[in-house]
């Protein structure tokens, strides 16, 4: 923090002028007033401004702070305080007002004081002036607060970890921690807390005149000369665990700025975020003397797990100098007990495929999409809310620094008499809903079935998450402006089951990200347990409230530059992306029996949580290799017949390298020199945006595509690969170029092209698909090439059939999905003559041509 110069200015004035800030009140003052009090006579003004950088960058000046003191008084008031909400909660506000009181109390004032207005929109000022200066707040009657500061009391503000933790909305809750007081007795008394849990007990203890017993809780030693930035390693003369133990506690309590804490601490009781990973991370590297993971602290729960590690089994009983026990830190690698072979069950045909993806109004035109390298991100317009009004680069409260979104055209239109629903009652549905009812039905005529031909006995799954619409629709219901709405997620399905007639399980699935990937897995297990005879599953995704992007903003996952660069240097966060895709899936040997098209076999899949890691959106890599290793086993696949892995991939700094932690490890060649770039990888998510819910079915959709094509479509904007990410030692290669997809060699000759696709999900759930091309159907090639083909066309009015007679014809004359490719299979004419007169509801005749 510095006084502000006259370059300085503008900005100030430009801070004052956004109200959502974190700041005491709403005064606004323009350049000009600012001078005009700075050289005011009666009273010594000053400006001063916050600037902050970080091993992730240099934020600017993001704090603003104008002080007065009258000539002759003793206090100085503090009347505009404000700070961006980027670099909220890691104390620079503490160390803002700590600089304040100290430069008073240098002037020879006695006080600091500052008054809180309160706002709609400024809480959190509220709360945290509480949490450092409550006893010195004196509340108004008109709603304001005044705190008047000795300057000793303000100079002594200091940031604690636990501050950093949301307060209860209008608790009225006060942290202790923040207000400065007898260091010896602090200490004790935090001592007192670890050792005693029982709540009763521990009033009882801290009420005795007599101390208490010290407990076990570590004072973990910090050496003076030791800093974060500049010590240089250090090497304890044993790599014993008692030593690593030492070491590690060291760190923590260096980095952490926290002296005390117990022994065996978890990682979440410590509340670390991704920042304090980081910076620990780095902190034990500078101590080892090498380079560690960025991945080792989310595959440990807490300080015993993190030393075994680092300690490492040496060689020769305990003598190993403790960097050399580092350096073998650096290989420890992941292990997944080999889990039980369980029977082989069925294999799932996919034998129906529909989407509507951004920039891609059908399948065929997402292919072209992917295959041409083209990215359907742009900036948002008024087309779903005004955005302009929640958008601020800076990332101040209620707002989203991102400009950008993948987005569907269209999603207000629906053919409501085609699917026998009143005009208002579809006015009333979710737009998520009409979407998937759709695709549904385009991913069933694209099987070439119909209702009757499927007959009851179909369960739907559908992967879903928000309730946008629920959302906009009942604020406006309870003001008389709209019916309220037919929005629960779970009238997805049962709109899908209702419209066909369908009898088996019908079931909305919300496990976040991973939804429409669990949705394909409790889909596939129906139909292997005998449940249902055919299944529907997929994911929808609509953004329609601005709530979400918001939210993503505040919680900083969002790409600031609308690029989502899975795997790629410079990943950033994800671009929110609107999707809806459907498969029609039965068991394989009922598709090959029955003639299906077969698009791709799913071979196996299963489904697994993270568990309790170091918090509740932190990943777990072991949970992700022993998903992927799991679903393997089920389909009975060796990982190295697998030739291409559709990635999670969301483009997050330190996602993806945890996400490749667990491949690596669930492919059994964690570490191995021999196994690099043997198997493609790469994420949809870097062309069509993060689905959320339907990621999952997004990415099975573009797999099914490179078989039917026999390539593989590259992934964008990862020219230059994430350097946290150690590819040469990983069997995968991003895939960055259109190419061939050949059938990986094996003892016997070529194998069939097979595929891994990775969901994972807020919380933990995660899932994983393995996909396999469609069996070779040995039938004598047509030889009716020239031959006429009797094509019969019918819909419900003449403008629906000439609509359907003009997608008809481009699918013939581009060679036809039908065919896929295959030597073997019908021309694309004769089999779309095929499906015509086998594979369509039959209208009343509207129009002949």
């Amino acid at each position: 923090m510095r006084e502000a110069t006259d370059a300085d200015l503008p900005r100030f004035s430009q801070m004052t002028q956004r109200t959502n800030q974190f700041n005491v009140s709403t005064i606004r003052r323009t350049e000009a007033e600012i001078r005009a009090l700075l050289t005011e006579g009666q009273t010594d003004t000053r400006c001063w401004v916050t600037e902050v950088r970080d091993r992730f960058g240099d934020y600017g000046i993001v704090g603003a702070a104008l002080t007065r003191r009258p000539h002759g008084s003793d206090t100085v008031v503090l009347d505009t305080f404000l700070i961006s909400c980027r670099v909220l909660g890691r104390g620079v506000e503490h160390a803002v007002l700590s600089r304040l009181g100290a430069a008073a109390r240098e002037d020879g004032a006695r006080f600091l004081e500052t008054t809180y207005r309160p706002t709609a929109k400024n809480e959190p000022m509220r709360a945290y002036l509480e949490s450092v200066a409550a006893e010195h707040a004196v509340a108004r009657e008109d709603g304001s607060v005044l705190y008047r500061m000795p300057v000793a009391h303000a100079a002594a503000i200091a940031f604690r970890v636990e501050e950093s933790l949301p307060h209860e909305p209008g608790s009225g809750a006060r942290d202790p921690l923040g207000v400065p007081g007898d260091p010896e007795r602090l200490a004790t008394l935090a001592e007192l807390a670890e050792r005693e849990p029982d709540v009763e007990a521990l009033d009882a203890r801290v009420r005795r005149t007599g101390p208490g017993p010290r407990s076990t809780a570590v004072a973990a030693p910090v050496s003076s000369d030791m800093t974060a930035a500049s010590s240089p390693p250090r090497t304890p003369s044993a790599s014993s665990l008692g030593s690593v133990r030492t070491l590690v506690q060291e760190v923590f309590a260096r980095t952490l700025s926290r002296p005390h804490f117990p022994a065996d601490a978890t990682f979440e009781q410590l509340r670390l975020t991704s920042l304090d990973i980081v910076n620990l991370t780095v902190a034990l590297e500078k101590r080892l003397g090498r380079e560690l993971p960025t991945t080792l602290l989310f595959e440990h729960r807490d300080l015993e797990g993190l030393a075994r590690t680092l300690a490492g089994a040496p060689e020769e009983g305990e003598t190993q100098e403790l960097v050399n026990a580092a350096e073998a830190a650096d290989t420890t690698h992941l292990t997944v007990a080999a889990p039980s072979r369980a029977p082989v069950g069925e294999p799932v045909a996919v034998v129906g495929l529909a989407g509507r993806y951004p920039g891609a109004a059908t399948v065929d035109e997402l292919w072209d999409l992917l295959a041409e390298g083209r990215c359907a991100v742009r900036k948002l317009s008024e087309e779903r809310w005004d955005h302009s009004r929640y958008l601020d680069p800076e990332g101040g409260p209620e707002t989203t620094y991102s400009a950008w979104a993948a987005l569907l055209d269209d999603v207000d239109r629906f053919d409501a008499q085609f699917f026998g629903i009143a005009p208002r009652e579809a006015e009333m549905m979710d737009p998520q809903q009409r979407l998937f009812l759709e695709v549904a039905h385009e991913a069933v005529q694209d099987a070439g079935h119909t209702r009757a031909s499927l007959g009851p006995d179909v369960g739907v799954y559908v992967g879903v998450m928000a309730n946008d619409y629920a959302a906009l629709s009942r604020a406006a219901a309870v003001t008389g402006d709209s019916p309220f709405p037919y929005a629960e997620n779970y009238q997805i399905a049962n709109r899908v089951s209702y419209f066909f007639d369908f009898a088996g399980p019908s079931m909305a699935v919300d496990t976040a990200c991973s939804a429409s990937a669990v949705a394909l897995h409790l889909a596939c297990e129906a139909i292997r347990r005998g449940e249902v005879t055919a299944a529907l599953a997929g994911g929808v995704n609509l953004v329609l409230h601005p709530a979400r992007h918001i939210q993503y903003a505040q919680m900083g996952m969002l790409s600031r530059g609308g690029v989502c660069r899975p795997f790629g240097e410079g990943a950033d966060g994800f671009v929110m992306g609107e999707g809806v895709g459907a498969v029609l899936l039965k068991p394989l040997s009922r598709a090959l029996a029955d003639g299906d098209h077969v698009h791709g076999v799913i071979k196996g899949s299963w489904t697994n949580s993270g568990g309790r890691t170091s918090g509740f959106t932190v990943p777990n890599p072991q949970a992700q290799a022993e998903l992927v290793a799991r679903a393997l086993s089920a389909a009975d696949v060796d990982p190295r017949t697998v030739s291409y892995l559709e990635a999670h991939g969301s483009g997050t700094e330190l996602g993806d390298p945890i996400e490749i932690r667990g491949l690596t490890t669930a492919f059994g060649t964690d570490g191995a020199d021999h196994a690099h770039g043997w198997c493609a990888i790469g994420s949809v998510k870097s062309a069509i945006g993060h689905l959320e819910p339907a990621a999952g079915i997004a990415g099975l959709t573009k797999v099914l595509l490179q078989l039917r094509h026999r390539r593989l479509v590259p992934t964008l904007h990862a020219d230059t690969l994430n350097p946290r990410i150690d590819f040469d030692h990983t069997p995968f290669r991003v895939h960055r170029e259109l190419s061939e997809w050949h059938r990986p060699e094996g003892p016997e000759g070529p194998g069939p092209l097979r595929a891994g696709v990775s969901s994972f999900g807020a919380g933990g759930v995660n899932a994983h698909l393995v996909v396999e091309e469609a069996p070779e159907r040995h039938t004598a090639p047509s030889t009716t090439h020239d031959q006429p083909e009797l094509i019969v066309l019918s819909a419900a009015d003449a403008e629906r059939l000439r609509t359907y007679a003009r997608r008809l014809q481009a699918h013939v004359s581009t060679g036809g999905a039908a065919s896929h490719g295959s030597r073997t299979s019908p021309t694309p004419c004769a089999s779309a003559a095929n499906h015509c007169r086998t594979g369509r509801r039959s209208w009343r005749a509207a129009e002949r041509s």
